[in-house]
């Protein structure tokens, strides 16, 4: 919150509202207020978004989780972008044309850190990627045949937990990659 005040320049009050029928709105500013009378500019569409940002406040529409998390990444793109202009006012109305947005993360040969691939899954939901397939190869613990496993740079049960709490925080989808019989030539 202090950042965010400080790339806007004034002290903020945040105020958040969840619906099973009017979906996720969050607001903030001076004096937010969550009936911002922009509800009519949502489309009804998978992971859509209003913003609407004024001198004052900022306030976001969305119908489902991801539309919020998509509208606030589009937000801060904002505040990086305007940071010398000031607090940008104005509106957006966006959805995806793609709903499925997937990377391929190949972990075999040089496998990332832990928190090396932490830090792509976030930038790639800054950049609203919704899904990952991550193909483990031998990064995989395997806890019933550890001799599949490479210790040297393979994940731990935990490490795998953390990274899917991770990605479902930020709205991405994780597919597991796991080789079949003619593709496992490192065991």
């Amino acid at each position: 919150k202090e950042d965010f005040e400080l790339a806007v320049g004034f002290d903020c009050q945040f105020e958040f509202a969840e619906s099973d029928d009017d979906g996720f709105a969050l607001t903030f500013g001076r004096t937010p207020c969550l009936s911002s009378g922009i509800a009519y500019l949502l489309p009804k569409r998978p992971e859509s978004y209003v913003i609407h940002v004024t001198r004052d406040n900022a306030h976001f529409l969305a119908n489902d989780k991801a539309g919020l998390f998509h509208a606030w990444q589009t937000f801060c793109q904002m505040i990086r972008l305007h940071e010398q202009l000031g607090f940008p006012a104005g509106h957006i109305v966006d959805w995806p044309v793609i709903s499925k947005r997937f990377i391929h993360l190949d972990l075999a040969g040089m496998t990332p850190t832990f928190d090396y691939l932490c830090q792509i899954i976030k930038t790639l939901s800054r950049h609203k990627i919704n899904g990952v397939v991550i193909e483990y190869e031998d990064t995989f613990p395997y806890e019933s045949h550890p001799v599949v496993t490479d210790s040297a740079c393979a994940f731990s049960k935990s490490q795998i937990k953390e990274l899917r709490a991770l990605c479902q925080n930020r709205c991405v989808q994780v597919i597991p990659k796991l080789q079949s019989l003619c593709h496992i030539s490192y065991i």
